[in-house]
């Protein structure tokens, strides 16, 4: 949804900031929800929290953890609520299998080597 000003974020760097981040977020809700459209939904969910929370992320950290935190925990309580409407053919269990056992290797390795997901699961 836009505001009614389009100029609204030509002064506002976290925004601007912000909305850089938006394709990748995309990306990993793709991968935790499997549904292009719940993927938008979990954006724009986590999106709008980050923005109201704004005040609370400290300047000079990593503005693109803290997002992904808010994506993935709004990932988590949609979950657990059912309010993700899960596919049959795959174990619901899944994704959150996968995005915890990736974010596990990827942040246990000292170098930041690329990795595989399937060796993870493994």
């Amino acid at each position: 949804m836009r505001s009614a000003n389009p100029d609204a974020t030509k002064n506002d760097p976290f925004a601007d900031e912000a909305l850089s981040h938006l394709d990748a977020m995309y990306g990993v809700a793709c991968k935790l929800t499997r549904n292009p459209t719940e993927a938008e939904d979990l954006v724009q969910d986590a999106f709008v929290k980050a923005m109201r929370a704004r005040q609370q992320f400290q300047v000079g950290t990593n503005l693109r953890a803290w997002l992904f935190r808010i994506l993935t925990n709004t990932f988590i309580n949609k979950y657990r609520r059912g309010g993700l409407e899960r596919s049959m053919r795959y174990r619901p269990s899944f994704a959150w299998r996968w995005f915890s056992a990736t974010w596990k290797s990827f942040h246990t390795k000292k170098s930041r080597k690329s990795w595989d997901a399937r060796s993870a699961l493994s």
